[in-house]
Formats: C-alpha cells, structure tokens, sequence
C-alpha cells in the first residue's frame, strides 16, 4: 500500500508531458479485438470541440495489426497518404436524423509518422493530420474508413468475415451559457421566465427561438409541479409560448443582457388539478432552451433548468 501511494505521489509531482496518461492508462485497450484497422479522431484545438472560426486540424490515430507494421511502414509516404485519403469518406450531419453532406473545405489527411513496431502488441499505429479546417456550426463529423479496400491497395490479406467499413463520429457541439438564477414570475396573471445574466459571448439578441426542450443524459428535462406539504406528489407540465413572437433576449450592456419569456402552464393530466388546493404553493420545475448566434456568426445556446415557488398558476 506505501509504495502505491508512493507511485501517485510520484505521478503528481513529475512534469507531465503531453500525451503521458494517454500511454500510462490506455496501453491495455491494443489487445482489444477491434477488427484490421480502426483509428481514434482528435481535434487540434482545446476548447472541448466548440464552434470556433479559429482553423482547427484533425489527428487520426490508426491503429493496425502489429503483423502489418512491415507492409505498412516500407510503403512511399505519398502512397500511403493517398490509399488513406482514397479510401476514408467523411461528411457531416447538422440536424439530427438529418441529411448528411460530404464535408469540403479540401480536406486530406498528411501522414506524420509510422512509428516502430509495438512487438508486444496486438495493434501499432499511424498518425495522420489534416489539412486546417473551420467549424462554426455544431454538427456531427462521420467517418468512414473501406478497409478491405485499404487493405487490397497495400496487398494485405484481412479476414472476409470483417466488416468492410469502420465508422466512427466525432460531434462539434455550440457555445453553451448555463444559466442558474433565472426565475418565473407571475405579473398580473401573466407568467414569465425572468432574469439577468453574463456572458463572455457577444450575443445577437435578435436571433432567438424559443423552445422548452432541455436534455440532460440523454433523456428529456421534464416541467414539473410538486407540493411543499402533505403528500408532496408531483404533477407533469406542459409549457407554452404565450407567443412564438418577441423580444425574448435583450441586451442591457455590454457582456449584460435580460431574459423575459412570457409562457403558460398547464398539467398534462388536467384532471390533476383537483389534487392540488387554492393557494397552495408549488415548488415548478421548467426547462428553456433559447437557440441563438454571437454576433460573429457562432451558433448558441442559452440552457436553463428554472426553478420557481408559485401558487394558482394554473
């Protein structure tokens, strides 16, 4: 046990080099059966693959049986390059089950280096890098990669009963501002999702669309009602638009900016409503989506999971 903790002592205070944990804690995965050849997808910038007008390269990290390294390695770089590039399709996807597009912007991978053999190993490895390209619209990169054809052009035999494509993704997702102390208020009878808030993004508040569609783990945000007292049962809500038309997001100063969102509740099950007492206070639960651009053209997201005490709201 003294020396383990004399091992993470050591890891912390060594300089660490880029790359390090990746060789420290990955290694085990080569003797994974993953098939001739499949490769790992990086982005170039850090920045947890946002949009961004900054030109950004993508690093594919192919992995390959160890017993090709020799067929692979003795081969012309620019042969290599061009039986990659020839035989990996890559397109995008920006809206969900929508249609997918071949990605332009001349890209082609260059490769960087073929290092020795992993004798040890079940998979060495190529690095590739392409060519600078800008992302500036949250969307999904798919890549396709023929490896029989690969496999033909450098006349290595692979198993027939592999799958001839290896695909894989890789999701830009848009800037995000989470916002934690927006509230519902309730003017004379209108309801209002109201607040104020920062943002390092210069924010176009004229492009706006409303939604109350927030996903967390890949499940849906549901609008709730529960009570304080008693039972403390929980009702479902249905929030509305009171209009599909408005100045939703406005901005006050610079980096300043208001959220005024006049909805509607309603239960889902409306004959919960005998369930619940007048005046009695409710803790809501409402989630908001506001899709919007920086001013740059950069796509946004305003997410919020609004949290407000309300009585006869209904």
């Amino acid at each position: 046990m003294k020396k383990f903790l004399f091992l993470i002592c050591l890891l912390v205070l060594l300089p660490v080099r880029a790359g390090f944990f990746d060789d420290l804690f990955s290694s085990s995965d080569d003797n994974t059966e993953r098939g001739p050849f499949y490769f790992n997808v990086r982005d170039s910038l850090k920045n947890g693959n946002e949009v961004s007008f900054e030109n950004r390269k993508l690093r594919i990290k192919m992995f390959f049986y160890t017993e090709h390294h020799n067929a692979i390695n003795s081969l012309d770089e620019d042969d290599l390059e061009n039986f990659f590039n020839t035989n990996l399709d890559v397109t995008t996807q920006k809206v969900k089950d929508g249609p997918k597009e071949k990605l332009g912007q001349g890209l082609t991978f260059n490769l960087q280096s073929v290092p020795s053999a992993r004798t040890n190993e079940k998979y060495s490895f190529a690095i590739f890098e392409s060519t600078n390209i800008s992302i500036v619209d949250s969307q999904k990169l798919i890549f396709k990669f023929d490896q029989q054809a690969f496999a033909d052009d450098l006349n290595i035999v692979i198993d027939q009963n592999e799958e001839d494509l290896y695909k894989t993704t890789l999701n830009y997702k848009p800037l995000s501002v989470e916002l934690k102390d927006l509230t519902i208020v309730d003017e004379d009878g209108v309801l209002s999702i109201s607040g104020d808030f920062k943002s390092a993004f210069d924010i176009d508040e004229v492009q706006e669309e409303v939604s109350f569609e927030l996903f967390r783990n890949g499940a849906k945000v549901k609008s709730t009602a529960k009570k304080l007292i008693g039972s403390k049962a929980s009702f479902n809500l249905t929030p509305s638009l009171v209009s599909e038309q408005g100045d939703f997001l406005t901005k006050v100063s610079a980096g300043n900016y208001r959220i005024k969102i006049p909805l509607t509740l309603s239960l889902v099950n409306s004959g919960s409503a005998t369930q619940i007492a007048a005046g009695e206070l409710l803790n809501l639960k409402v989630p908001v989506l506001v899709d919007s651009k920086t001013n740059s053209g950069l796509e946004v997201k305003i997410k919020s999971l609004v949290k407000a005490q309300l009585a006869d709201f209904l």
